[in-house]
């Protein structure tokens, strides 16, 4: 996974904006930002699971707002490169993200078998 931070407002602006790209079957751990997340796919195939809601499949165009303190992860889908801009502000203590545990490789292989034949629809 490579990050690419594009841009870090000066204060009293708190946003911070990345570039996000994912090797196939790469993903994020679990993770919350303390003010919400916009993910804003650009080029590939992704997935995101927010919540205990199902993960879905996301592609260039795609934008998908993450509530605040919700956990969730997202990455590529198998076999596809996928990058995304992802967009948070920082809390007043600086903080942009809680981490915890990674995803599971067979939570992650069981999202991808339920998206598969969303896949290749346009």
């Amino acid at each position: 996974m490579w990050l690419d931070e594009v841009a870090s407002t000066i204060p009293p602006s708190a946003l911070r904006i990345h570039v996000v790209t994912f090797e196939p079957c790469a993903r994020t751990a679990w993770h919350e930002h303390p003010l919400g997340q916009v993910l804003y796919a650009t080029q590939g195939l992704g997935l995101v699971c927010i919540g205990g809601d199902a993960a879905r499949v996301m592609r260039a165009g795609d934008a998908v707002t993450v509530p605040p303190r919700m956990r969730h992860w997202h990455g590529s889908f198998p076999g596809h490169l996928f990058t995304h801009i992802a967009i948070q502000e920082a809390a007043n203590d600086g903080s942009t993200a809680t981490w915890y545990e990674h995803v599971a490789d067979q939570d992650y292989e069981a999202a991808a078998r339920e998206n598969g034949s969303k896949r290749d629809k346009v």
